[in-house]
């Protein structure tokens, strides 16, 4: 038998796995874990995301899943306005963000909404800001509207972006 021998030239890619690691098997959960990680307990952050999806499941009557998709998909923003320095002056030039990134932002500004109020346990807070999002309302929604009103404002300046 003869074989077929490829040549040492040829760059071969690794193989790209996108199975998930957690019993959720939920990208988005998956995502929640590991921005709400801590000193590296993951499983104390799955055992709080576990209970988080529960009393979703139990308030919505809905999947976890698709509140969470829906929730992320309303607070996720589009734009993103960082600075550059272009004749020696400072611009905020807005930056359109690929879905990866957006999602990021949203699922940190929903721990950022969830750890504010301090007097409420932590599943509870995040609860609270899950349903503001839904009802397009709270602290988050306000985060996104001035970060689209800046990029609005600094629009004119999007051509230093190349």
């Amino acid at each position: 038998m003869c074989k077929i021998l490829q040549p040492a030239f040829i760059k071969k890619s690794a193989f790209k796995d996108n199975r998930i690691a957690s019993y959720f098997q939920d990208l988005n959960i998956s995502h929640f874990i590991n921005v709400r990680l801590k000193k590296g307990k993951k499983a104390k952050s799955e055992k709080v995301m576990k209970k988080m999806t529960e009393e979703l499941a139990a308030i919505y009557l809905v999947g976890y899943s698709r509140i969470l998709d829906v929730a992320i998909s309303q607070i996720r923003p589009i734009v993103e306005v960082k600075q550059v320095k272009r004749f020696a002056q400072q611009f905020n030039i807005p930056i359109p963000l690929k879905k990866h990134r957006s999602v990021t932002f949203a699922t940190r500004w929903i721990f950022e909404g969830a750890t504010a109020n301090s007097q409420k346990s932590f599943i509870k807070n995040i609860l609270e800001v899950i349903d503001n999002i839904l009802y397009k309302r709270g602290p988050v929604f306000k985060k996104k509207a001035e970060l689209y009103k800046l990029a609005e404002l600094n629009r004119v300046y999007s051509y230093f972006r190349w």
